[in-house]
């Protein structure tokens, strides 16, 4: 994991022009304004050293930690539903958005969190002990939307920490280390479309189900590895050689 921080002087000016800027809706006419703003400033005051680890990513497929940027004003509580606080300011978006944007295409599921591309991570009425991004139990290990096929799923995520009065760990769990741990016939049979997967509570569309998909965990396009799997939701739907979780009929992959 690398771990970049962004000069003081950067962070002050940076913060000082943000001041004062709304947050539109998504889809309005001010939205273009927002997200051209947004990029024109995170290009001006992130040093060339940030951009280039930045771009490094989409082949170390690592993991990028950019410390001291700009941050909103501590709100007086976290949200408590699914939605970005009205009274929050939009600088962290501005920040958030204006650097991945600048390298990457910035998207959301109208099924996911109303389409919403920033998804509040806090404690959500009702949910406290779900696994979720709402909960408050502790997170079992998961990539995100493992439920989607490999050419719908996001190649990158990021992270924007706003509090963490408590101190939670964020985990990371590098795929090609685990798998160095595995079997050749494991890692073969994780290869296998043999697992179910079903879509996260953050995921919803009405009174419809949105179903299960059937995918392998781990695929390697392109000499690199990618997994898709999910503690709670994903399971096994055949047995597994060598007595690899799962049991004889279906179980936890």
């Amino acid at each position: 994991m690398e771990v970049r921080r962004l000069p003081d002087l950067n962070r002050r000016v940076w913060q000082s022009e943000l001041a004062g800027l709304d947050f539109p809706s998504q889809g309005d006419a001010a939205w273009s304004a927002f997200e051209d703003i947004s990029t024109q400033l995170a290009a001006k005051h992130v040093p060339p050293e940030i951009w280039e680890s930045l771009a490094e990513l989409s082949e170390s497929r690592g993991v990028l930690v950019i410390e001291n940027l700009p941050l909103d004003a501590p709100l007086a509580e976290p949200p408590r539903d699914n939605f970005r606080p009205a009274q929050k300011t939009a600088v962290s978006e501005a920040v958030h958005l204006g650097i991945v944007r600048r390298l990457a295409c910035v998207f959301g599921f109208q099924e996911e969190e109303e389409g919403s591309l920033f998804h509040q991570i806090a404690p959500k009425a009702g949910l406290e002990n779900s696994q979720s991004n709402g909960g408050i139990v502790p997170f079992k290990p998961h990539s995100d939307d493992a439920f989607l096929f490999r050419q719908h799923r996001p190649e990158f995520l990021s992270l924007f920490g706003l509090v963490n009065e408590q101190s939670a760990p964020t985990w990371v769990f590098p795929v090609e280390g685990i798998l160095d741990q595995l079997s050749r016939e494991v890692v073969e049979q994780l290869q296998r479309p043999d697992y179910r997967h079903t879509p996260p509570q953050s995921f919803f569309l009405g009174n419809a189900d949105l179903g299960a998909t059937l995918h392998a965990v781990v695929e390697r396009p392109e000499n690199a590895w990618e997994v898709s799997f999910n503690s709670v939701r994903t399971h096994g739907i055949r047995s597994c050689p060598g007595g690899f979780p799962g049991g004889p009929t279906e179980g936890s992959a």
